[in-house]
């Protein structure tokens, strides 16, 4: 009866403590993985800057969508279109990548791969100042 009276309580803490431990867990994964893609407000006019425009061409991009993955709009003769380095194939309307990237986002919608790498990014615009 006093292992079972043993049991019991043991038991009643490992459960008290995951249900303690588990909302701390969660919300240290919520952090980790938005401080990956979320950009600062000093930031995203570097990355805004650093992105090519280019007139959309339906002889250009004939292989690939004709729809903006953001908006859901199809591709008109000579918007304006952004590629994203991550592939050539992921261009979107140049009015909602910035939105995008306006939001807070350093990925690709699609691949969510980083639109610029932001080391790298800060040392180039220390040396513009220079």
């Amino acid at each position: 009866m006093l292992v079972l009276l043993i049991v019991g309580y043991f038991q009643m803490l490992m459960y008290g403590f995951v249900i303690l431990c588990l909302p701390l867990i969660i919300c240290y994964l919520w952090r980790a993985q938005g401080s990956q893609v979320d950009l600062s407000e000093q930031t995203i006019p570097k990355v805004l800057r650093k992105l090519t425009v280019t007139k959309f061409n339906p002889e250009r991009f004939r292989n690939d969508e004709n729809t903006c993955s953001i908006c859901y709009v199809e591709y008109q003769m000579e918007d304006d279109v952004t590629p994203l380095s991550c592939n050539p194939h992921h261009y979107f309307h140049t009015k909602c990548i910035e939105e995008w990237i306006k939001r807070g986002h350093n990925s690709c919608p699609l691949c969510r791969l980083p639109i610029r790498d932001l080391n790298n990014l800060s040392v180039a615009s220390d040396e513009e100042a220079i």
